[in-house]
């Protein structure tokens, strides 16, 4: 089953709880930041990969004639250095076209195997994360803790800003742990709980081993994550998710760490080239590309995982030398540092794209094709100049601590900044919304950090315990502006993941199992509803009222939060004036101007002022009057006069008509 948790997921976040209970308990700053603690424990070395860049066709990526002479070359490359398979990796509407080009020529294209790019894999689940959690309170916490700028945020939440993004919500991730787990220790001690002191024990060794750098750190982890996995733990913390399931901002919450671990076990996949948990994680984030209408992957994916799951018996060559971890790039002496191809393409990319390559260079575009011709020229010119000058060393020093910026004093510094700073804003907006009940001799009691988690001996009844901790149960509310999100949308965050699943099942079945629906035919768009919903309005330009309302309602949100994080925030003041683009009484919000009916006009200022209206001029008894023409109405109401042959001619019409306007009474003119 492609959803079930496999084994290679489960230790994985083991591993992960063992980096969060050192981390927690670390007063002096040892323990690194999630790459560094993995790249120091990772025992999978692989050799340096060489990379090359191939000369440039100059052609458009997606045609289908460019595609054809790629597949064609390589194959002739590799008939040359005598290798049977062609493996090609792009993104999906790269792969989408390629496999096309493979089942439609089975017979010549039988050895090539055809990847999708796990970059943009990333891309793609980075902004899923986005949608799920689109006005829910994240980015106002990323903004109002001073880790990142509004502009920044967008880019992170829509899949763009790649490393930014990453680090962002491993930064969130490890803050909503720290205080689940604080929950967790509550809720075993308001259960009579008797731990004894095995995982404590383990945490304060692996503290100890980075404190001295010494070289049992591996060893000393393998016995903690051993203590996590203790089975009567582990059971105690599944009775604590179910107890408190049916309260809907816990869950929500939870599904955000679950979605985190999901992209840091792709992410883990990459860096160790571990191939099943590749195939894994990818499995669990299809139902939420699903899901959220990524209907290039919701087509392709299970194509994409049956292959991949049928390569054993398909190609067993290149099967093996993928559970070898042969599927990745590795540019350095380094450990926990591999990168998808993509990727690395894009680095190659990157030597002729900055300073002195191509962008700025010219707009002449022949001035620019003869700079693509030798742009892999210029590729391996540069990346030999480099090893040149020892800029490129395969010698240096592998110790990840002494290497990687996150694992310097500042970095840890900042790190740590970082995370209390979000602990700190999401305790305060009570992100969880669960209360533990406890006894009066209990509420001094320690964390779990600070107390023995071992449940070997316990005294709690936990076939008694009621599904719900409290009969009343909270609504899913978005953290900054305290909105409560409608049944309809609720019910659409919380079954997510349920309905993606069901949809791939749906998607599988009837395209590609009983073929009753085409493959090729239009998938229909879930339209899923989340907190973005609720601020939704439709004009004649949508989009850009959209994104207005959003901005002005974020703008809202942070002046509040400012506010209750006591900052001098003169709310009177700053509601005085309207806080929107353009104003509201003369114009939408998308910038058209409103339309109005000038014959209103006359009746706002006549009938509602409780003026007649007469339909000739009053007496005036030598006195002084006027009267209004609207001439471009006049000359609307003349049209094209037939005996109007010129412009002379026009003009005295148009007079005579102005003029009877008098009824004879004296006048003067005006110019």
């Amino acid at each position: 089953m492609w959803f079930k948790q496999s084994e290679e997921r489960k230790i994985t976040k083991l591993i992960n709880h063992a980096w969060l209970l050192t981390r927690m308990n670390d007063k002096e700053l040892r323990v690194p930041s999630w790459s560094t603690f993995n790249a120091v424990i990772s025992q999978v070395d692989p050799p340096i990969t060489t990379v090359g860049m191939l000369p440039i066709l100059q052609a458009p990526a997606d045609d289908i004639n460019t595609i054809v002479t790629v597949i064609n070359r390589f194959i002739s490359i590799n008939d040359k250095l005598g290798q049977k398979y062609t493996i090609l990796i792009g993104d999906q509407p790269l792969y989408s076209k390629a496999k096309e080009l493979v089942w439609a020529n089975p017979e010549v294209y039988k050895n090539v195997i055809i990847l999708l790019g796990d970059l943009h894999i990333l891309f793609n689940f980075l902004k899923v994360i986005g949608q799920h959690f689109e006005n829910a309170g994240l980015v106002d916490i990323w903004v109002e803790s001073g880790l990142f700028a509004e502009n920044s945020t967008d880019a992170m939440m829509s899949g763009k800003a790649y490393y930014r993004a990453v680090q962002g919500h491993i930064w969130a991730y490890e803050a909503l742990n720290r205080i689940w787990w604080v929950k967790f220790s509550e809720w075993l001690i308001a259960h009579n709980e008797n731990p004894k002191s095995r995982v404590l024990q383990q945490v304060t060794k692996v503290l100890d081993c980075f404190k001295r750098c010494r070289d049992d750190v591996c060893s000393a982890v393998s016995e903690l994550v051993i203590a996590v996995n203790d089975t009567e733990l582990q059971d105690r913390m599944k009775w604590f998710d179910c107890q408190f399931d049916a309260e809907p901002n816990y869950k929500y919450w939870t599904n955000y760490i679950d979605m985190v671990e999901i992209l840091l076990d792709f992410i883990r996949a990459n860096r160790d080239g571990n191939w099943k948990l590749h195939l894994d994680a990818f499995a669990a984030m299809l139902p939420w590309l699903t899901i959220y209408d990524h209907t290039n992957y919701a087509r392709w994916g299970p194509i994409y995982l049956a292959d991949m799951k049928g390569l054993a018996a398909a190609a067993p060559e290149i099967h093996a030398e993928f559970m070898a971890g042969n599927f990745e790039v590795k540019r350095s002496n380094k450990r926990f540092n591999q990168v998808p191809v993509d990727q690395a393409t894009e680095w190659m990319n990157r030597m002729c794209k900055i300073s002195n390559g191509i962008i700025g260079i010219t707009r002449n575009d022949p001035a620019r094709d003869r700079f693509c011709a030798t742009w892999s020229q210029r590729s391996h010119i540069s990346h030999d100049t480099k090893y040149l000058y020892g800029l490129f060393d395969d010698e240096q020093d592998n110790e990840a601590l002494s290497t990687r910026k996150d694992a310097t004093p500042s970095g840890s510094k900042h790190d740590a900044s970082a995370i209390n700073q979000l602990t700190e804003m999401f305790q305060r907006f009570d992100v969880f919304r669960i209360k533990i009940r406890r006894t009066a001799t209990q509420s001094n009691a320690s964390h779990l950090p600070a107390v023995d988690i071992d449940t070997a001996s316990t005294t709690a009844d936990y076939s008694e315990i009621q599904h719900k901790s409290d009969a009343h149960v909270s609504p899913l509310i978005s953290l900054a502006s305290n909105d409560v999100a409608s049944s309809a949308i609720q019910n659409d965050l919380l079954t997510a993941e349920q309905r993606g699943i069901a949809k791939v099942l749906v998607n599988v079945n009837e395209r590609l199992v009983d073929k009753s629906v085409s493959f090729f035919d239009p998938i229909k768009r879930n339209n899923s509803k989340t907190f973005a919903t609720l601020y939704n309005c439709t004009t004649v330009n949508k989009k850009y009222e959209k994104k207005i309302v959003k901005a002005d309602r974020r703008l809202i949100q942070q002046l509040l939060n400012a506010a209750q994080a006591g900052r001098n925030v003169e709310m009177e003041e700053i509601l005085k004036h309207e806080l929107s683009p353009v104003p509201l009484s003369l114009s939408k919000l998308n910038g058209e101007m409103n339309s109005v009916i000038k014959a209103d006009l006359l009746d706002l200022v006549t009938i509602d002022q409780g003026i007649e209206i007469s339909s000739t001029l009053p007496e005036t008894q030598g006195a002084k009057t006027c009267i209004l023409i609207d001439g471009h109405a006049l000359i609307q109401a003349l049209g094209k006069p037939s005996n109007c042959r010129t412009f002379d001619d026009y003009a005295n019409l148009f007079l005579k008509i102005v003029f009877r306007k008098f009824n004879g009474n004296r006048f003067s003119q005006k110019n």
